[in-house]
This record gives C-alpha cells, sequence and structure tokens, in this order.
C-alpha cells in the first residue's frame, strides 16, 4: 500500500517517487483545494489518500471520471493495476467554518473565530478600521469567499457583515444607556497573509453573540 503523505517524510523518499507515485498539489478557484496523483509505471498497488477533517464534500476523478473509492480511518483508498499516466484529481471543498472558545478561556469567551478549510482569518485594520474589538459577528452570519488578486498575488479573503460599537456618548466612565451599533461590511484575510500592508491592529478572536 502506497501512502503519498507518508512516503515524502520516510528515509528513501526520493527512490519511491521515481517509481510511484508523482505527486502535486495545489489550491484552486475560491472553493476548492485539489491534490493530483499520477502513475509512472505499470504495477498493481493499493494507493491511501488521506481526507482533512476540514474538507467539506470530496470528489475522486480517475482520469477524468467519477470514481468510488472505499473509506478506511479517513483515508480513501485505490486498489488497481495502475498504467503509466493514470491520474487521480482530489477534489476537497473549503467550507468556511465559525470556532467558539469554551468558557474557560477567559481571554476569549462570548468570541470566534473564522476559519476556510485549514487556515484561520484574522480582521485587519487596514480593511475594517481601528477598534477592531468594537466590532461583533452575529453567530448565524453567513461568510462568502471571494478571491482579492492584490493581496500577496492573490488569496482568498471572506466576506460578510457585523455591528460596529460606537463610541459612549458620556464623559465619564460608565453611561445609563448602551453603546449604540451600526451594520458594517467585514472583510478577514488568512493570518499568514496578515502585516503586509502597513502597520496596525490585527485580531483573530472577535466579539460575537
Amino acid at each position: 500500500m502506497v501512502w503519498p503523505g507518508k512516503i515524502l517524510m520516510e528515509p528513501g523518499a526520493a527512490r519511491l517517487a521515481k517509481r510511484w507515485p508523482k505527486l502535486s498539489s495545489k489550491a484552486i478557484q475560491s472553493r476548492e483545494s485539489r491534490i493530483t496523483v499520477t502513475a509512472d509505471g505499470s504495477r498493481e498497488r493499493t494507493l491511501a489518500l488521506r481526507v482533512p477533517g476540514w474538507a467539506g464534500q470530496t470528489t475522486v476523478l480517475l482520469n477524468g471520471t467519477v470514481a468510488q473509492a472505499e473509506s478506511s480511518d479517513g483515508y480513501l483508498l485505490f486498489r488497481r493495476i495502475w498504467q503509466t499516466g493514470d491520474q487521480i484529481d482530489l477534489d476537497f471543498e473549503m467550507p468556511i467554518r465559525k470556532k467558539f472558545a469554551r468558557f474557560e478561556v477567559d481571554a476569549d469567551r462570548g468570541r470566534l473565530a473564522l476559519l476556510r478549510g485549514p487556515l484561520v482569518y484574522c480582521l485587519e485594520q487596514v480593511d475594517n478600521g481601528s477598534d477592531l474589538d468594537r466590532i461583533i459577528i452575529p453567530a448565524e452570519e453567513e461568510f462568502r469567499p471571494v478571491e482579492a488578486k492584490e493581496l500577496l498575488d492573490g488569496t482568498v479573503t471572506l466576506r460578510g457583515h457585523a455591528l460596529r460599537e460606537s463610541p459612549i456618548e458620556s464623559k465619564g466612565l460608565y453611561a445609563d444607556q448602551p453603546p449604540k451599533t451600526e451594520t458594517v461590511d467585514v472583510t478577514a484575510i488568512p493570518y499568514y497573509a496578515w502585516a503586509n500592508r502597513g502597520p496596525g491592529e490585527m485580531q483573530i478572536w472577535t466579539r460575537s453573540r
């Protein structure tokens, strides 16, 4: 059995890779991630491909045709007599998810974080203005992926709506009325992409209700 994810980490990987399999992995479009495996040589083998826990709907193509595979412990298993040039394309949907902190995590209590596939997202001042902690994302808000070609030669941002608190109109530290809120557009970027457009605030865990 061949486990591509392990082959690349094991001693002798270069020798194995010359025979089987050749791997390439890239993100495509704005909602999917694709892994392509191409056979180099004719032999009978079982190929095991890992399906990440974050993956949504998964589609498998064998030489361009939708294929079925046995599933076992998070892997898809393909057993056949492979021919040179056989190709498997594994497409993962990358759904947008929210994570909520447990009550015991004091710093993140009442907050949420946005994720897409394996990526953690954050808010940055350049997109959302200063005082990011005034932003409140409703728990039921549905974000959408939007490609931003100008950010690091192209990445996928998340767009949605949130509430922004206005400063309390009081000269003292406390007021008799709660702060007013307005609906605003919110943009989240992958965490790895922040601090590339000048200094400013950044926030991963955002207030929610």
